[in-house]
């Protein structure tokens, strides 16, 4: 979907690189190693993207650095539309949403990259009155494809809301945490 919104292939790569690592810097050539793209292709959508208010550049001795201006108020959004076009994100999404009774379903920062700090971190939060028969077959689906086994979580509407009154920090630091959501949206969570 991005090759067809961005015309840039260099561009979309490049994002992908800056946006997956935010505090990341880097210089030209770094980049075109990493990207495996002709030097002038990467210069040009490093100035067009430090042009939009995306990157800012900051000289270190005779070499220029790039890095994500934080203070850009499309960094959220973008970020969501690179990790929704990921392949493995919807490959979940084609196989989720074919699960009934499905109120609610997302992806968790864990997952998303690929760090897990605790053993209660989990890969996706679901919420409803699943069949849980179906659900199994459709994340076996999903683990034969991607060659991983997810860490996924179903709660009822009722274990949500107790959850929420408890304060609980399993649910909490979802939260808080970077998602996407495949079905539904953080009203859902409310």
């Amino acid at each position: 979907m991005l090759s067809k919104l961005f015309i840039s292939k260099v561009r979309i790569k490049m994002l992908n690189q800056f946006l997956m690592d935010p505090q990341q810097e880097y210089h030209v050539r770094g980049l075109v190693r990493i990207l495996e793209e002709e030097i002038n292709a990467v210069r040009r959508e490093l100035q067009n993207l430090e042009s939009a208010g995306i990157l800012i550049s900051k000289r270190k001795g005779n070499k220029l650095f790039y890095k994500l201006d934080e203070s850009c108020r499309y960094l959220v959004d973008l970020t969501r539309l690179m990790y929704q076009d990921r392949d493995d994100i919807v490959e979940i999404h084609t196989a989720i949403s074919k699960v009934s009774n499905i109120q609610m379903a997302l992806i968790t920062e864990n997952y998303l990259k690929n760090s897990y700090e605790h053993d209660y971190d989990i890969d996706m939060l679901i919420l409803g009155e699943v069949d849980v028969n179906e659900l199994t077959v459709a994340i076996k689906k999903i683990e034969e494809k991607l060659g991983k086994e997810l860490r996924v979580t179903v709660l009822h509407q009722k274990d949500l809301e107790f959850s929420y009154k408890k304060r609980d920090d399993f649910l909490l630091n979802i939260l808080r945490g970077d998602k996407i959501f495949l079905i539904g949206s953080d009203k859902d969570l409310i």
